[in-house]
């Protein structure tokens, strides 16, 4: 039995991250309270948090780090609210606060990223067999093929590789190897993609002799040479196995398309948006147009990263951005605990390729997660290994 007091802060956050995929029906049969319901949710949740704190520890107390994080965010959005308001800009206040600020200030207390990743492994996988035969009653549940993907299908497939890969348990290949499928037939095409790169960085990097990451990178870059050279024979083939299976659904009919050249009847909705988005980048490229401008204007949001950040905050926003990410790479790198670096390489994946063809960061947990326990994390939590070395050539 898992000690519900020493893992509290484990179990709520691995719960937190599956809950709103999990009450999606209560929310597509009440959209009117939908937000309503979100927050009282919210607000249960990180009561109980603070409870099992006062319990067990007879004190509440936060990071400074990650609450100055929460903070920094909180001020720049009040900022954009004062100086560049917007009809949707206390949405993106609300989003943050139930995406972002609850779930980082969860983080602050995990000691324990093994149990994590086993309890987050175990929830998503709950979370998709529940959701497995929504496709066949027409996404009743799930609301429509995107959120099958994003919010049911691939975390499952994530848990699946989390079991094969960082617990060495065999039977994770049959959930991955399932919840991949019903995501090829019924799903969107990024959380397939999605769930490629997640599989191939695994097999690479989920493991801490770097002659073995070595070999598989080699692997994966020779068969990725073998698929680039033979690109006409390997669509020719998907093309008949689609076709064979005699399954008509929109993720295979838009696959389909596009290994047959008429990607433009698949892209044609989000290359308009794109170019709507390029334009209104154009008019302010330094400082951009303000948070939340293109979903106040256009009804939607830009369905890219990068160019979410060029239209709010111009080319100031995207150096900024890519100063961020550039740092977080190396300092996940430099992270010693291997179970911290895999959730957080696991949290990277599943946020930041989703982002870039459909989802905006405000909405996106795992975006959030990563950054505040990157930047959040103690130096010698970092440096691990390295400093331990240092200390060590002093005393010699």
């Amino acid at each position: 039995m898992i000690n519900i007091m020493k893992y509290r802060s484990e179990i709520l956050l691995a719960i937190y991250m599956t809950i709103f995929s999990l009450i999606k029906p209560i929310l597509i049969k009440n959209p009117d309270k939908s937000t309503l319901i979100l927050a009282i949710l919210t607000l249960m949740l990180l009561g109980s948090w603070l409870l099992l704190e006062w319990i067990y520890t007879k004190k509440i107390t936060i990071s400074l780090r990650y609450l100055s994080f929460i903070l920094i965010i909180y001020f720049w959005l009040f900022c954009e609210a004062i100086f560049r308001n917007n009809s949707v800009i206390d949405e993106i206040i609300y989003k943050f606060s139930i995406y972002g600020a609850i779930p980082i200030l969860i983080c602050s207390k995990i000691n324990d990223y093994k149990k994590l990743l086993w309890l987050y492994a175990i929830f998503s996988i709950i979370n998709g067999l529940i959701y497995f035969f929504d496709p066949i009653n027409s996404y009743e549940i799930s609301g429509d093929y995107m959120n099958f993907g994003f919010s049911q299908m691939l975390p499952a497939f994530t848990g699946g590789i989390i079991f094969l890969f960082i617990f060495k348990k065999k039977y994770g290949v049959i959930f991955a190897i399932v919840f991949f499928i019903q995501m090829f037939l019924y799903a969107n095409k990024g959380a397939t993609i999605c769930a490629v790169c997640l599989m191939a960085i695994s097999y690479i990097f989920f493991n801490d002799n770097k002659k073995i990451v070595l070999r598989r990178a080699f692997i994966i870059i020779i068969l990725l040479c073998i698929v680039i050279f033979n690109i006409d024979g390997v669509c020719e083939w998907l093309i008949e196995t689609i076709k064979s299976l005699n399954i008509e659904t929109y993720s295979l009919i838009t696959f389909l398309n596009m290994l047959q050249n008429n990607g433009d009847k698949v892209y044609h909705v989000r290359t308009d948006i794109w170019e709507s988005a390029i334009q209104l980048f154009n008019q302010k490229t330094i400082i951009g147009n303000g948070i939340g401008y293109f979903e106040a204007n256009f009804n939607g949001y830009t369905h890219n990263f990068f160019l979410d950040i060029a239209v709010s905050s111009g080319l100031i926003g995207i150096i900024i951005m890519m100063f961020i990410l550039v740092i977080s790479i190396k300092r996940m790198i430099k992270i010693h605990n291997i179970y911290k670096k895999f959730f957080l390489m696991i949290m990277f994946v599943i946020a930041f390729i989703p982002m870039m063809f459909s989802l905006t960061y405000w909405t996106v947990m795992p975006f959030w997660i990563y950054l505040a326990i990157i930047f959040c994390s103690k130096k010698e939590e970092v440096l691990g290994n390295e400093r331990r070395n240092e200390d060590i050539n002093r005393k010699l």
